[in-house]
């Protein structure tokens, strides 16, 4: 895996600084910026987090750190703070080198330059906010999905987690699938110019180039000095190919007529091939003179056993053609695992969308069950208030009818004082 992606070195080549002067806080909030970038299908760029954050060096020519532009509620949080930050983690720190004679592929270029700076630096200036209408329509894009967001975003829920419980940004894997594709087109390439000059400059003393005709042609002239030598034919046919093909040579010399058929001379000399290689032939007593061979035996057997020679090359051909496609597919082969790794992140990135959108929706069924209840509960308020208005209203009757008559008994007490004045 890639300990770098594109846009973590362009991010140290903007900052001036070496990798090793980066916090580990900050390399987790680079890490889930370009996650965040990755997940929302946007690209990050090195304008688009220096919008959002800022550098801070609490000494000079020390550590420095990223963090959210402005202050207090000015300042833009895309993420809340870590859960577990590392602790301690000075104790720790190591410094890396590459070993003399090697240059890699994750530190230099291929002309031999540093992909970063690799030597602590003391910025002069701090990096200023850029400002949105001289960036690039990319960064603009992704300012502009970034701010619609809300603040306070968990980071670890951008991050793949592997078995062991690690956590990583999924945008390295697709920096591995790239490079992993560049490098095999590069060596597909030249697998495929290689092997076709391999065709037409093969080199000498190759047993493919060998014909399996010629060791024919001499197992006849061998069997054309007598009769007798019919096993001493078969033994050189079988040591005449290479040595990959002897299997089909002792299939042969099993396949031969038996002792009792075939006339041998206890002296018969044991053949061998152009490779110097040579099969043991079982040297068998001689027959009688006044044994009879069957006619046409010879031939038949000369027949059969060119034919399984024949039938293995042609197996061999195939089997080494079967090879040869085997190591062209290879290639495919490893760009298909590629490609599966990045379809379990696009698979991963999906789900989290889902699950983003299955919270949205649960939240949103809960507002709209929270309002169904605030609804419920004004319609129950307006209806006690109604129940209240006409008891109030009630008894608003009832008092002016009690303050009724009590007017009327006041005026018939008052007439009936007035009549007892004029008595007195």
């Amino acid at each position: 895996m890639p300990p770098f992606t594109d846009f973590e070195i362009a991010l140290l080549n903007r900052a001036g600084c070496a990798p090793s002067m980066m916090m580990p806080n900050s390399w987790t909030l680079v890490g889930g910026f370009e996650a965040l970038c990755n997940f929302h299908r946007v690209e990050a760029t090195v304008e688009a987090f220096f919008y959002f954050f800022q550098m801070n060096f609490p000494q000079k020519g020390a550590w420095f750190y990223f963090q959210a532009r402005g202050r207090g509620p000015h300042a833009k949080k895309l993420f809340r703070d870590l859960r577990d930050p590392p602790k301690d983690w000075k104790k720790d720190f190591f410094l890396v080198r590459p070993r003399r004679g090697c240059q890699p592929t994750w530190w230099l270029r291929e002309d031999g330059t540093s992909l970063f700076p690799t030597k602590w630096v003391e910025p002069f200036e701090a990096i200023p906010r850029p400002v949105l209408k001289g960036c690039s329509a990319t960064t603009q894009e992704t300012v502009r999905v970034l701010s619609a967001l809300p603040p306070g975003l968990d980071i670890d829920d951008y991050f793949i987690t592997d078995e062991n419980g690690g956590k990583f940004n999924p945008a390295r894997i697709l920096a591995l699938t790239k490079r992993e594709e560049a490098k095999h087109g590069k060596s597909r390439s030249a697998d495929r110019s290689g092997s076709s000059s391999a065709h037409h400059s093969r080199p000498r003393g190759d047993p493919r180039d060998e014909d399996p005709k010629k060791g024919h042609g001499k197992g006849h002239s061998g069997h054309s000095g007598g009769k007798g030598k019919v096993s001493v034919s078969i033994g050189s046919k079988a040591s005449g190919l290479p040595s990959h093909k002897r299997r089909h040579g002792k299939d042969a010399e099993l396949r031969s007529p038996s002792p009792k058929r075939v006339k041998v001379p206890a002296s018969a000399p044991e053949s061998g091939g152009k490779d110097g290689s040579s099969l043991p032939v079982s040297r068998v007593p001689v027959a009688t003179a006044t044994e009879k061979r069957p006619q046409g035996s010879d031939a038949t057997t000369r027949r059969g056993v060119i034919k399984l020679c024949e039938e293995g090359v042609e197996k061999e051909k195939a089997l080494l053609a079967a090879e040869k496609e085997l190591e062209q597919l290879r290639p495919e082969v490893v760009s298909l695992r590629s490609n599966e790794q990045l379809l379990k992140v696009q698979l991963e990135n999906a789900q989290k969308e889902l699950k983003v959108w299955k919270d949205r929706s649960s939240a949103l069924d809960e507002e709209n069950k929270a309002l169904r209840r605030a609804k419920e509960s004004a319609v129950d308020g307006q209806r006690k208030l109604v129940a209240n208005h006409s008891s109030l209203m009630g008894e608003y009757e009832s008092l002016l009818q009690r303050f009724r008559e009590a007017s009327s008994e006041n005026a018939q007490l008052e007439d009936a004082l007035e009549e007892e004045r004029e008595r007195l």
